[in-house]
């Protein structure tokens, strides 16, 4: 069988998909399967949602209470009474609206964001690219706040402790809207040579840009600018490896001696540690923490300071060691939507690098994407 063209595998793929939606009712449990099937071998990540409990939680909640509550009930099941006419009318419903979700997921899976949101643009919609990228700070950094908030002070289901929940959450975001328009100053150009020519120890470097904007390949081009000014260099660099066109795994390298360990992959498996796209290896982190903890160079690398660090799991011991001993430059990755609660973080948990000299490197166009990784 020839295999589909790159070019036409999504529409040809959402095509069939949609013929299942169209003559679903002619078979419904076999056509959904079948849309299942034709949508997980296209793009595996489609199917992804389906391996979630909570997905199924409410399609059974959708295919069982209504025949409870409405029509004529006319059978029962142990005991329960319910309406067979309702049932058979919200089985459909659910069998419809996997399907559905399936050619949504098919539509949008691996679709690259910014190329759609710059389409738009040209198209006519001139704001549309400035709303886009002010969604992708605020989005992740409220979600953040909400789930922040909940695990610090889980609602006890009273009106007085939702009421006040409800007044942290609401200043925090008060808080986030102050801090989104403040430029990040001092803002070093990007070019390595001029940044080892103004910064001088201590100094923390914050490296930031959107997704796939080229954090990890600038990190990179660093590295060979220190060793051409014989500068000590350690740390750690993260790295995406292609296992198959929908599939990577993450690697972690250390930036002294070059060797690498696997620390995530896209294939689930048991872990503490996982995130909406990775799951996380525990050893390799560990092993991780252990290389930035016994590093004594002039720079270090740290690719990324992310959620789990934000949250004191990942690298966040081997930060405090090193806020407790360095005085070289450290030099962390960090995405666009934590720069804004940066400094409520290093205030918190850090004793001394929120006294040392700041400085941002903002990434603004997308670089190298098979090099760069976000978590």
């Amino acid at each position: 069988m020839t295999p589909i063209p790159n070019k036409w595998k999504r529409p040809v793929v959402a095509a069939l998909v949609l013929a299942t939606v169209l003559t679903l009712p002619e078979a419904p449990l076999l056509l959904t399967i079948v849309a299942t099937l034709i949508s997980g071998l296209a793009y595996p990540l489609a199917v992804r949602p389906l391996k979630n409990w909570k997905f199924w939680v409410a399609i059974a909640l959708l295919v069982g209470i209504v025949p409870l509550f409405s029509g004529v009930r006319d059978r029962s099941f142990l005991g329960i009474a319910y309406s067979s006419h309702m049932f058979a009318h919200t089985r459909l419903m659910a069998f419809r609206g996997v399907t559905v979700f399936m050619l949504f997921q098919v539509l949008t899976v691996d679709l690259n964001s910014e190329s759609f949101a710059r389409l738009l643009t040209r198209w006519g919609n001139p704001t549309f690219l400035t709303l886009f990228e002010l969604s992708r700070e605020i989005i992740p950094n409220a979600r953040h706040i909400l789930h922040q908030r909940w695990k610090e002070h889980p609602p006890l289901f009273s009106p007085r402790s939702m009421l006040r929940m409800i007044r942290t959450i609401f200043l925090d975001l008060i808080r986030l809207a102050d801090r989104l328009d403040q430029p990040l100053r001092p803002r070093l150009a990007p070019d390595p040579e001029s940044v080892i020519k103004t910064v001088s120890p201590p100094a923390l470097i914050i490296v930031t840009g959107a997704r796939s904007a080229g954090k990890s390949t600038w990190l990179k081009s660093l590295l060979d600018v220190l060793k051409q000014h014989s500068l000590s260099a350690g740390g750690l660099l993260t790295l995406r490896k292609p296992v198959t066109p929908e599939n990577w795994t993450l690697q972690l390298m250390d930036v002294s001696n070059g060797e690498f360990r696997e620390v995530a992959t896209m294939t689930p498996r048991d872990s503490d540690l996982k995130t909406e796209h990775y799951y996380f290896d525990t050893d390799a982190l560990e092993w991780g923490t252990e290389r930035l903890t016994n590093a004594r160079q002039d720079w270090i690398i740290v690719d990324e300071v992310g959620l789990f660090e934000f949250n004191r799991q990942g690298f966040f011991p081997a930060l405090q060691i090193l806020d407790g001993r360095y005085t070289g430059i450290l030099v962390w990755s960090l995405r666009k939507s934590l720069v804004v609660e940066l400094e409520d973080y290093l205030e918190r948990n850090f004793l001394h690098l929120p006294h040392w000299p700041r400085y941002y490197i903002v990434l603004d166009r997308p670089n190298v994407p098979s090099a760069s990784v976000s978590r």
